[in-house]
């Protein structure tokens, strides 16, 4: 009967951890949310060599939260690392298709590194997904237009 207790109680709190999310790809374990937490008040001090160690946990955390996969990237970005940033948001586009954010941000990338049909495809694609995004609307009118990036 004890067992029975254990089982049941363990499949309610299962069933507890699913239904507020715990786990999901939107909501990540805390160890992530602190490594992550750290990396940005590192990228802040000026340390990357710190804050890349900390988001490469976070990554290692919750491989499946596109977030950190996303930030992880803007801290290469601004460090010159372009390729490994591109490699990081493909893969939080991979993980959460459906952010139209993550395809901005790749957007961003691609024009930089001077492939435009890539970055004018992401902007097209983002602006699928969530068609009230006016950012991302003005992004793509300018990129078509005059190629000019403001």
């Amino acid at each position: 009967m004890f067992k029975i207790a254990c089982i049941y109680r363990l499949l309610l709190v299962a069933m507890l951890l699913f239904a507020t999310g715990c786990g999901t790809l939107d909501r990540p374990g805390r160890d992530a949310e602190i490594y992550a937490n750290r990396a940005r008040a590192y990228l802040e001090k000026g340390d990357y060599e710190q804050a890349l160690a900390n988001y490469n946990k976070a990554v290692e955390s919750a491989p499946r939260a596109g977030l950190y996969r996303i930030s992880r990237g803007l801290a290469y970005w601004n460090h010159g690392d372009y390729d490994l940033a591109l490699a990081d948001f493909n893969k939080a586009v991979e993980i959460l298709p459906g952010n139209p954010s993550y395809y901005h941000i790749r957007s961003l990338a691609y024009w930089k590194k001077g492939d435009f049909d890539k970055a004018i495809a992401d902007c097209t694609k983002a602006i699928e997904i969530d068609p009230r995004d006016a950012t991302i609307q003005r992004k793509r009118r300018e990129r078509l237009g005059d190629g000019g990036f403001r």
